[in-house]
C-alpha cells in the first residue's frame, strides 16, 4: 500500500470524498470513494442473484460509501 484511505474533499452534498493509493512492483492504482446519502438506505443482497432460491437482501445504513471513477 503507498497511501491508505484519506479525507481529499467533499462532494456537493458536502459528504466526504476519499482516495487511497496501492502498488506493487507492476502497478499503481489510485481508488477513488464517495459518501453517498441514500436517504432510506439500499438493498444488499445476502443470497446469490443467480442461486436457486428466491433473492435476500437488507437495508444499509443511510450512508454508504460508493467507489468511484476518476
Amino acid at each position: 500500500m503507498v497511501e491508505g484511505i484519506r479525507f481529499v474533499g467533499s462532494n456537493v452534498n458536502r459528504l466526504p470524498i476519499a482516495r487511497s493509493i496501492i502498488a506493487n512492483s507492476d502497478l499503481e492504482a489510485t481508488l477513488p470513494f464517495e459518501m453517498v446519502d441514500t436517504v432510506t438506505g439500499t438493498p444488499m443482497g445476502i443470497t446469490p442473484a443467480s442461486g436457486v432460491e428466491s433473492p435476500k437482501a437488507v437495508h444499509s445504513n443511510r450512508y454508504v460509501v460508493n467507489p468511484t471513477s476518476l
